[in-house]
């Protein structure tokens, strides 16, 4: 009767030998959900300047790091057919063959006195 037992328990050892490796392969094809989407990178196909988007300024002084569209940026980096002129609290000032262009951490500011606005309903 042991021997009937003996290839059951090598079938099952083996079998729970390969589950693990068959359920970790899939899951190292999946991407990392806190990274940034991946873009396809076609020579001549650069974003225009005037469609990045800055998402956040990183650091003080002479080392700040801005990112636009997912990446991290220095003064002199280039990025699209624009190269990083200078870095600021809330902005980023790019020159390209166009002339500067500036991006705003904080989109276009609209400031009007209290009450000036009428309100809609």
């Amino acid at each position: 009767m042991s021997s009937d037992r003996f290839p059951l328990a090598w079938a099952v050892a083996l079998l729970g030998a390969l589950v693990p490796v068959a359920l970790a392969v899939p899951a190292a094809a999946l991407e990392d959900p806190t990274q940034p989407p991946r873009t396809s990178s076609h020579a001549g196909a650069e974003a225009p300047v005037s469609a990045l988007a800055l998402t956040a300024i990183l650091g003080h002084g002479a080392d700040r790091v801005a990112v636009i569209d997912g990446r991290r940026l220095r003064v002199g980096d280039g990025v699209g057919d624009a190269t990083v002129a200078r870095i600021e609290r809330t902005l980023v000032e790019l020159s390209g063959p166009d002339g500067p262009t500036t991006l705003t951490l904080f989109g276009p500011s609209v400031k009007a006195p209290a009450g000036s606005r009428k309100e809609q309903r």
